[in-house]
């Protein structure tokens, strides 16, 4: 495996924090802790999917397909965080930073999941309606 599809998660991870700890000082302190905490789990992910992938062929294949991807998105939410938060190039009420977005599905996770069942409960219901509509 070459050694860029190894580094490319954490030094894309390591790049996100950075740029999210220079530009998160006027930041409420929640979304930066939540949001670095969700850096370095994925850093140390990284890490953790590069040291099995030594002692299993499985996870080597799809870590070289799927780690360019990944540390793009990671990129992607840096560039956001930048455009966002750090350059004010979009109005802020409007366009939230990336810590700001996870900080609300953190604090609305319960009214997603409760939506989430009503919505599974829904579709059983017509599953189970159409089925009988049609004996």
């Amino acid at each position: 495996m070459r050694l860029r599809t190894i580094l490319a998660i954490p030094l894309a991870t390591l790049t996100a924090f950075a740029i999210h700890y220079l530009i998160s000082k006027n930041q409420p302190a929640a979304e930066t802790k939540l949001y670095s905490l969700f850096l370095a789990t994925a850093f140390l992910s990284a890490l953790l999917a590069n040291g099995l992938q030594w002692l299993w062929a499985l996870p080597r294949r799809w870590l070289t397909h799927i780690s360019p991807i990944i540390a793009a998105t990671i990129l992607l939410l840096a560039l956001w965080d930048l455009i966002t938060t750090g350059f004010h190039l979009l109005p802020l009420p409007y366009f939230p930073g990336p810590a700001a977005v996870l900080q609300s599905l953190t604090n609305d996770r319960q009214l997603l999941l409760d939506r989430r069942r009503l919505l599974l409960d829904q579709r059983r219901r017509f599953a189970y309606g159409f089925h009988h509509a049609l004996q």
